[in-house]
């Protein structure tokens, strides 16, 4: 079962990371057409970095939380260049978390990221995405927190453009997280949040079960 259930994540993985490759080549593209070198060349040498940590993420089953925050904030870094470097992007962590003791699948919160920029902030100005990192009784929390459209005007937005469908990284990493925990209970929930009746974005929250 063991066997099974590790070919079941390597095999979503090997989905997820097609998936993002084609979407920072395709910024890297935009740089290149419109001829700004110094950005392509910042773009190039932070994508190398991310590169190297697939090639590495290929032949594993699991990353720390460390090392999925390092990923993170190059892949905020290669975004932020996308919006004029406007991104307010930060992380915190419960004192009482080792953020090297914890493990996930390799890669798979990034997708929760791109989500909240691609479908939440990238339609406002002031861009900000909090990542919070709790310690429960029962389980690690983690928190992402964007002040985008809302997923209400997100999903008029897909059917306007006719992009049905949620993310496929958010699916593909849903699907490796509760592979990977197996009978332990994992758990994410979306809540929309509102101040004085009008949309201010998105919370993400991730139940982790203790290793």
């Amino acid at each position: 079962l063991r066997e099974i259930s590790d070919l079941k994540l390597s095999l979503l993985h090997t989905q997820m990371n097609p998936h993002f490759i084609f979407n920072a080549l395709n910024s890297i593209k935009y740089y290149i057409l419109e001829n700004d070198t110094k950005n392509a060349v910042d773009y190039l040498t932070k994508f190398s970095k991310i590169i190297r940590t697939i090639l590495v993420s290929s032949t594993v089953r699991d990353f720390t939380l460390e090392q999925q925050l390092q990923t993170i904030k190059v892949y905020v870094d290669l975004e932020s260049l996308r919006y004029n470097k406007n991104i307010d992007f930060n992380i915190t962590i419960d004192e009482a978390i080792n953020p090297e003791a914890i493990k996930l699948p390799p890669m798979v919160l990034q997708p929760f990221i791109e989500n909240a920029i691609v479908h939440g902030i990238a339609l406002v100005e002031d861009k900000k995405i909090n990542l919070h990192i709790l310690q429960k009784s029962t389980h690690i929390e983690i928190r992402i927190i964007d002040n985008g459209i809302g997923r209400k005007e997100a999903e008029r937005n897909q059917v306007r453009y006719k992009k049905l469908g949620n993310s496929l990284g958010t699916k593909i990493a849903d699907g490796m997280l509760k592979n990977y925990f197996g009978d332990r209970e994992y758990k994410i929930d979306y809540h929309d949040l509102y101040e004085n009746d009008q949309s201010t974005g998105t919370m993400v929250v991730l139940e982790i079960p203790p290793r």
